[in-house]
């Protein structure tokens, strides 16, 4: 990953959204229309036809219950934040060096403090793109998964209550698929039972 693609990653993790907007997660841009998440079942149905395109970074980004996507992108990024911080350091001694066409007020800061959170977003995009990576190689070593999802869209039993939604198959006793609502949409949690949702990704 070049030093301009991390300071983007940086900025895109970082920035906060408008309100009535969803944002670009991860460089992963929404696309609500193609796969809408207004009720618990599109959101199902959205992530399974993702995952049957290949599409795992999409599902990754904006089908899973974001906050156990964002603690297992954060957990595999603590491996690159090495490689980021040179990356970052590279950058913005160029944008100190006479010439440079980067105003002051978007240049990379000098003050540690402010510097640490660019490397720790870049590190954690590259985790992301591992994540991702590793959700692939788990659907690609076992795709019964993705096809016992389709089972559940389509013969599953839906349970639906406030924020919450959990569907089961008849012949299926030890598992179920969860999904969450945050804010307007609808997620798929990372857990096939009643407990808490697991804290291992893929």
């Amino acid at each position: 990953m070049t030093a301009a693609i991390l300071l983007t990653a940086a900025f895109a993790v970082t920035q906060a959204p408008r309100a009535d907007e969803v944002p670009v997660r991860f460089d992963v841009a929404p696309l609500l229309k193609l796969y809408p998440q207004s009720t618990a079942k599109l959101a199902l149905d959205s992530a399974v036809k993702a995952a049957e395109k290949g599409r795992f970074d999409y599902v990754a980004a904006h089908l899973l219950d974001p906050a156990f996507v964002d603690a297992e992108a954060k957990k595999r990024g603590e491996a690159f934040l090495g490689e980021a911080e040179v990356a970052l350091r590279i950058r913005r001694d160029r944008e100190k060096q006479a010439g440079s066409d980067v105003p002051r007020d978007k240049r990379l800061p000098e003050e540690p403090s402010q510097f640490q959170p660019f490397i720790e977003a870049a590190a954690t995009e590259k985790g992301f793109q591992r994540f991702v990576a590793d959700f692939r190689e788990k659907a690609t070593d076992d795709p019964s998964a993705i096809k016992e999802l389709r089972r559940f869209l389509r013969d599953g039993t839906w349970e639906e209550g406030g924020d919450a939604a959990k569907v089961t198959l008849r012949d299926v006793k030890d598992r179920a698929v969860f999904l969450k609502k945050v804010g307007t949409r609808w997620f798929v949690e990372n857990r096939q039972t009643d407990d808490k949702p697991a804290n291992a990704g893929p």
